[in-house]
This record gives structure tokens, C-alpha cells and sequence, in this order.
């Protein structure tokens, strides 16, 4: 996609210099929306609701003095147009968005009175999230609408469908705000609508919120890029020009079918990585061929590739369609070599070019769309409510850090790059990029997250903090006398384990005692701490814990040393109990070599 120009970043979108002549036109233009994108919809209805949204409006402005029914009619346009949502409601609800907040006469009763209950739970969570900007306390806004957001795309995906195409809008007219308000309003697109447009796959979309963000907070460093952006596409359509007809004819020859398009980097996508310590000219990739081709068969993928290879060498080949980068995007994407230099290849049908620009929003309905929101999430339902909770939590006790540590959760655990471990039954577990034993343990269970004392990590005995790495093999040991402590949250990254544990530390008391464990047994007992040596197996905890039982044992303490079992089990035993009991016991196990009790 081309850069937006300046002329482009300061007008509204394609349709409205075709609006606000009349209301008669403008509902010519919304009929006609919906017939040339072909929606199965309930289009009188939407037409009925446009009538009655103009006749609310009517006689009002908006700041920029364009007539106030603009704004949801455009809304719901770029719905319609540019993410072609299939559904009525979700239209509808657009025209409607904002009339609890611009209406006195409209409360959720009188919402519900005047709309089909789906519009009207719609129009009515809409409102929540914009509504909590109202209030004082800014910082704590802040997190309540990540929050609110969040929930809304798992409660609902066509809540955020709304929320995205009014912030678009508003971008679009960012130039009439105040420049305070242009910042705040850039900040928080980039902050998050352009990341969760872009887990979606709305790549169009998120292009044109990040670009225009962007100008407006930083329109110096814009127009620096778009000019080395100019110089470097010169330089690359000479070469490029070179290059076609040596493709065009390979793919001629094999009678394959396809049309041909150059994508670049995008403004702000360079200036992450800048801000990433990479210099400008030190950026490589800026531009990509795009072979799209005329099938709906993903193999022909793969054998237009393998046909390349006669022709061109391959390198740094990444296939996306067995293993996508996110559920929807697939391609495979390579670098080919001849005698005319490098070329970034993507190939993909038109299916997968349609998905990697618009994303599924075409193919959703109301009764995918929780469906949906679980898998693109990966996230079930209990799951969701959870995290929710943990927000609310951090919003009300975390006061101005609040938005930061819900950000990163997300951030985390949504957009970071998975990595993926195995059980011993080779059972694959997907987790956010620096997890610990922690983290997988309560991936795998909670219960089994409450009582983690250790682990192997591709066969060799871990702590549980240790950070996992992508294709581990991850053995965790529990014990049920073994409970969660403070310092555990400083090292979890996933959203289960610090959900659970923030819910375990804020009802459960014992672990404020952990540290005068020894001051709560009882006088007639002791404790003692037996230090064990032995070769390193599977199965050697569980064996210690048969064989002390497991009522006794307070805490084991292991090292990590390979081939090597090394630890130290703490005790509580009877004063007057024979301790040279346990030598003989221990020595029962396979692989001890050495018991001593300090």
C-alpha cells in the first residue's frame, strides 16, 4: 500500500465529498454502498435507522461545522466499504453509536425500547467504553478503557469493529482537533487499536491509523522517511524493471495464472525500527513483489515456488501457510537471486491476498463472532473473565501504573511472538515469548501452577524460574505442600499464571507467614533439612516423596546441574523421632549416592 499523502492524511475518506449535499443523496449513496459491496443484509432496515439517525441529528454540527449525522453515517460507511462486515447490526449500531451520549432522551431502557435487543446491547457497550473517558481521573481512564476494549473484542468482536471504524473516522478529521486532543487521540490509536488491528489482520486498516497517528505526532521524522522512502523506490523500480521480465517469464512459461503488486514498509514501520536503534540506511527490505495467484489452491502455492528455483536462487524462505504467524495470514515469502541482484517474494492466492489486506471481517456474522474472537485470541471464555478481573483489580490499586501493566499483559500475550513447548506425552503447549516453569505449569493446570517445586527442562533439572525456549521439552513436579510465593510474580509473563496468583495473594494470607514457616509448627515438633546427592532420572522427586511422605515434607529445594540430582528437603519430624530412619529409606532409591542432615 502507497504511503497517504499529506493532501490524502487531511480529508475525509473516498465517499465524503459525495456527502452532506442532501439527505436524499446521502441515503442514494448508502443504498448503493451496500449493493456494489454486495452484503447480505437487511438493507431497509438500514435504511429505515439512516432516516431516523438523520432526523435525530438534524440542525446539529460537529466541531469541524460538517453536519453532525456525518460522522455515524461515515462510521457506518467505512463498515459497509472498506471492512465490508456482512452483518446488520453492526451497521446499524454504527449509525447509532453515539446517541446516549448526544441525546438526553436516550438511556439503556430507552435504547432497548427503541432497537432489536442485538442493536441495542451493541449500541449500549459502545457507549461504555467511550463513556469512560468522562471522568476525572485520567490515568485510571485509561486502563478501564484497555479493559473495556480488551473485553469487548472477546465479549463481542463487532463492539471493537465500532469502535475501530469511529476512531478511523476521527483520524480522518484529526485536523480539526485541537492539537492536545490530536495527540492524545494519535497516542492512544497507536498505543492500541493499530496492534489489535493488526492481530485481526486488518492490514489496510491499521496502515492508514498508524500513518496518519504518526504525521501528527511526529510530521518532521514523517517527512523525512517518506523522502528516503522516494530515493530508495527510485533507485528500486530501475532495478525491479530489470528483474519483471525474467520472472514474468518463468511464471509465463509455466502457464500459471497470477497478477503481479509491489508493497513497501510503511512510515511508522520504519520508525519502530529506528526507534529500535536501526539506522535508516541500514533498513534493508523496504519494498516486496507480491505474485497473487488466479486459484483458490493453496498448493499451487508451493509449486509456483518450487517452478521459481529453476530460474532463481532462494534464500531466508519462510513458509506462512503451514505454520501462519497469525491464524489468518498465510503466505510464503522468500528472497530470489540472479544476476540482477535481490528480491523480497511473497506468493499467495487471492484468497490469502484478500485476507492479508482486509483481514476475515468480510466472512463475519453474528453468530461466528465469539467463535472467532476465542480463536484469534486463543483465549476460552472463563479465561477472559479472569483476566478482566485481574484488570479491575490492577485499576483500582495500581492507580497511574495501572495502564502500563495491563498493556503489557496484552501485549504479551497477544501481539509478542509464541513460543511453543512439549509435555513428555510430546502434547504441544503455546506460550508467550520469556515464560518460566511457572508459566507452563499453570498452562497445563491450575493445579498444577499452585504446586510447581521444580521441573526438567529437556531432560535436565530446572528451578522454576527458568525461562523456557521455543521446541523445549518441559517436565514440571509438584507437591502438595508447595504453594505460591511473592517473588513468583516477578517471574511470569503469561496472563493464567499472573491472574491466578495475583487472585491466590490477595485471598490467601499463608503467604505472608512463609517466612516464620518454623514458628508455626507446633513446639513438639522440629524441623530438619536433608541434603541428597544422586544421578539424575526421571521419577526421582515423586521417589523422595513416597518414601519421606509427603504430609512431612514442608519444601525440596533442587540444583540444576547436568546428569546430576542435587537437593536439599525440609522436614517437619517428631522430637523424639529416630532421623536415621529416613538414611535407609533414601537409600531405597535408584540413584542416590549420598544422604546427609544438617
Amino acid at each position: 500500500m502507497e504511503n497517504l499523502s499529506y493532501t490524502k492524511i487531511n480529508e475525509f475518506n473516498a465517499s465524503n465529498s459525495l456527502l452532506g449535499h442532501s439527505f436524499e443523496s446521502d441515503l442514494n449513496y448508502l443504498a448503493s454502498a451496500i449493493d456494489s459491496n454486495k452484503l447480505e443484509v437487511d438493507k431497509d432496515l438500514i435504511l429505515e435507522q439512516f432516516k431516523y439517525c438523520y432526523e435525530l441529528y438534524k440542525g446539529r454540527n460537529r466541531f469541524s461545522n460538517y453536519p453532525a449525522y456525518l460522522h455515524p453515517l461515515s462510521v457506518a460507511l467505512i463498515i459497509i466499504e472498506e471492512l465490508q462486515v456482512n452483518d446488520t447490526a453492526t451497521i446499524v449500531a454504527a449509525l447509532m453509536h453515539d446517541i446516549i451520549i448526544d441525546f438526553d432522551e436516550f438511556d439503556i431502557n430507552a435504547v432497548h425500547d427503541r432497537f432489536p435487543d442485538d442493536i441495542a446491547d451493541l449500541i449500549i457497550e459502545v457507549t461504555n467504553i467511550s463513556h469512560t473517558g468522562q471522568h476525572a481521573e485520567i490515568q485510571k481512564n485509561q486502563a478501564e478503557i484497555y479493559r473495556k476494549l480488551f473485553l469487548s473484542i472477546v465479549k463481542d468482536l463487532r463492539i471493537f469493529i465500532i469502535k475501530l471504524a469511529d476512531r478511523l473516522h476521527n483520524l480522518r478529521m484529526i485536523n480539526y482537533f485541537q492539537p492536545e486532543r490530536q495527540k492524545k487521540l494519535a497516542e492512544d490509536t497507536l498505543d492500541f487499536f493499530t496492534p489489535f488491528a493488526h492481530r485481526l489482520g486488518l492490514q489496510k486498516l491499521k496502515t492508514e491509523l498508524e500513518t496518519r497517528s504518526f504525521y501528527f505526532l511526529n510530521e518532521t521524522q514523517y517527512n523525512q522517511i517518506l523522502e528516503f522512502l522516494a530515493v530508495r523506490k527510485k533507485s528500486f523500480s530501475e532495478y525491479l524493471f530489470l528483474f519483471l521480465d525474467s520472472l514474468k517469464n518463468c511464471l509465463d512459461e509455466a502457464g500459471i495464472k497470477y497478477h503481479l503488486k509491489t508493497v513497501q514498509k510503511q512510515a511508522y514501520e520504519i520508525f519502530s525500527l529506528l526507534k529500535d536503534g536501526k539506522k535508516l540506511e541500514d533498513i534493508s527490505d523496504l519494498f516486496a513483489m507480491v505474485i497473487v495467484l488466479e486459484t483458490e489452491d493453496e498448493n499451487e502455492c508451493s509449486n509456483t515456488y518450487n517452478i521459481l528455483l529453476n530460474k532463481f536462487n532462494s534464500f531466508n524462505f519462510f513458509d506462512y501457510i503451514s505454520n501462519p504467524v497469525f491464524d489468518l495470514y498465510h503466505s510464503l515469502k522468500t528472497k530470489l537471486h540472479n544476476i540482477n541482484g535481490d528480491v523480497e517474494l511473497i506468493i499467495r492466492t487471492e484468497k490469502m491476498e484478500n485476507y492479508a489486506e482486509n483481514g476475515f471481517l468480510p466472512y463475519l456474522t453474528k453468530k461466528n463472532t465469539a467463535e472467532t474472537s476465542y480463536e484469534l485470541l486463543k483465549i476460552s471464555e472463563e479465561e477472559a473473565e479472569l483476566w478482566g478481573n485481574w484488570m479491575q483489580s490492577m485499576i483500582a490499586t495500581k492507580g497511574k501504573q495501572a495502564p502500563q501493566i495491563i498493556w503489557d499483559t496484552i501485549k504479551n500475550n497477544v501481539f509478542e511472538k509464541e513460543i511453543t513447548v512439549y509435555t513428555k506425552n510430546n502434547v504441544p503447549v503455546k506460550l508467550p515469548k520469556d515464560s518460566t516453569l511457572i508459566d507452563f505449569a499453570f498452562a497445563v493446570s491450575y493445579e498444577m501452577g499452585m504446586h510447581v517445586i521444580t521441573g526438567k527442562v529437556n531432560n535436565t533439572i530446572k528451578d522454576i524460574f527458568s525461562r523456557l525456549e521455543d521446541g523445549d521439552l518441559v517436565e514440571v513436579i509438584t507437591s502438595a505442600k508447595c504453594n505460591p510465593e511473592s517473588n513468583w510474580l516477578n517471574n511470569v509473563v503469561s496472563f493464567k499464571a499472573i491472574c491466578h496468583l495475583h487472585e491466590y495473594f490477595k485471598s490467601n494470607i499463608h503467604y505472608k507467614l512463609k517466612r516464620g514457616r518454623k514458628k508455626e509448627i507446633k513446639a513438639d515438633y522440629a524441623v530438619k533439612l536433608i541434603n541428597i546427592v544422586g544421578v539424575d532420572r526421571n521419577g526421582m522427586v515423586n521417589d523422595i516423596q513416597a518414601q519421606l511422605g509427603a504430609d512431612k515434607i514442608l519444601r525440596i529445594r533442587l540444583a540444576h546441574y547436568v546428569n546430576e540430582f542435587e537437593a536439599v528437603v525440609e522436614i517437619k519430624t517428631q522430637l523424639d523421632e529416630n532421623i536415621n530412619i529416613y538414611f535407609a529409606k533414601l537409600f531405597n532409591i535408584k540413584g542416590i549416592k549420598s544422604v546427609s542432615i544438617a
